[in-house]
């Protein structure tokens, strides 16, 4: 701030929002938004690629790769991905050292072996959503808005059931590590699979427009559980959920 001879003082301000900044880049270092796109990720990845799954999921061979070299991890990963995928059959994934790149196969049932670019858009989605939450070297808080997109509706409360396998404990969470996954969705279809499976993780969102003695109203978001009762305005009941989807 400028005192009265017009010099410029610091003030302990801008420290304090340094130091806000800091924490909260930290506290949100992991935090990754997915949301796949089917067209990048039908291009190859490079084997040099060691980053967690980009939003869109473009490097999803290069996470596979990744997922592939734990045997352990790529047994799971590819058990989940022929769950929800009943005409797949298997999965391969090898570096083409001579391209510097991912070759990725996928087997169908009956079919020649074909790969990533020759799948469909519900495919991909399927394998990157899985590959997110299976990669060993990133954990954190996985983000996915409308993971029913490009879905069969059947194969969407399979999707969450394998999904929420994924997230750990909540000793591994207080400490630090582990993985969660948040999703929003306005699916009839999600949202049914989530309250018969967790309902207590669900929660409801939806905007109100709040007004103050001398001042414009303002909408902001709202934010309640969904329960059959409690505190008056602070939960939402099933069946008015299901109504407003």
């Amino acid at each position: 701030m400028h005192d009265e001879t017009g010099q410029l003082h610091c003030t302990e301000v801008p420290v304090r929002d340094a130091a806000y900044a800091r924490e909260l880049a930290q506290a949100t270092g992991n935090w990754r938004i997915l949301e796949p796109s089917p067209r990048v990720m039908r291009v190859v990845s490079s084997t040099y690629d060691t980053a967690p799954l980009a939003e869109d999921g473009k490097n999803l061979g290069a996470v596979l790769g990744r997922i592939a070299r734990e045997p352990e991890s790529w047994y799971d990963y590819r058990a989940d991905a022929v769950a929800l995928l009943p005409d797949l059959v298997d999965i391969t994934v090898a570096p083409n050292t001579e391209w510097g790149q991912w070759d990725v196969w996928l087997q169908h049932q009956h079919e020649h072996r074909v790969p990533p670019g020759a799948a469909s858009a519900g495919t991909l989605r399927i394998l990157a959503l899985l590959a997110a939450a299976h990669d060993p070297a990133h954990e954190g808080l996985l983000m996915i808005e409308e993971p029913e997109n490009g879905l069969h509706p059947t194969r969407v409360p399979h999707l969450l059931s394998r999904l929420k396998g994924r997230t750990s404990d909540p000793v591994a969470l207080v400490s630090g590590d582990g993985q969660q996954v948040l999703i929003t969705s306005h699916s009839p279809v999600a949202l049914a699979a989530a309250l018969e499976d967790a309902p207590d993780t669900v929660v409801f969102l939806d905007t109100v427009t709040r007004f103050r003695d001398g001042l414009p109203p303002h909408r902001l978001t709202r934010a309640r559980k969904v329960a059959d009762n409690g505190e008056r305005g602070a939960f939402v009941t099933p069946l008015e959920v299901s109504t407003s989807c």
